[in-house]
Formats: C-alpha cells, structure tokens, sequence
C-alpha cells in the first residue's frame, strides 16, 4: 500500500491505495519532492465537492524503483523528474509512462 493525497467531497485527505505497478513501457518511481500549485489545486478541490475525487498533484521528482520490461534502461536509483496531472500526483510512488 501506498500513501496519497486526494481531493473529495471538498476537503483534502491522505489515504492509502493499491502499490502502482511500473507501465510495460514507463518506470515506477518513488517521490522524493512533488510540487504544490495553489491555484490548480485549489480549483481541483473545489470541483471536488460536487463530482468524484481528485487526485492531486501533477510534477514530482523521485527515483527510479523499477522499469517496466520495454521501458527503456534507467538504472534503479536515477533521480528523475516526471509531470502529468494523470501519474505524478503526490504519492508515495508514482507508476510513469515515457
């Protein structure tokens, strides 16, 4: 299990979800540093509390756990930086695309 943060029902919480697996063609990264956009952020809090959670964050920096079979090669440990509303919320690992 991992740690993440989400936005529901307006408020901001962290709760614990399935580990990501890395993508066949993207690495599994674990975070080190995610940035915080106020505005984006709370704008994607607000339109939480009339439709379906949210997670948040969208640019991290972290190193790389694991590749995925025909990712290519970056050895376990590089430090990366990865963005995408979609892969590099704040969590405690990220699963990233190329």
């Amino acid at each position: 299990m991992i740690r993440r943060v989400i936005a529901r029902n307006g408020c901001v919480s962290v709760e614990r979800a399935p580990r990501p697996e890395a993508p066949a063609n993207g690495y599994l990264v674990r975070a080190e540093w995610s940035l915080i956009s106020p505005g984006t952020e709370l704008g994607l809090i607000a339109g939480s509390a009339n439709g379906p959670e949210r997670p948040l964050g969208y640019s991290l920096v972290g190193r790389v756990v694991m590749a995925g079979p025909e990712a290519p090669a970056l050895p376990p440990g590089k430090l990366v930086a990865c963005a995408g509303h979609e892969w590099a919320g704040h969590a405690d690992l990220a699963a990233i695309p190329p």
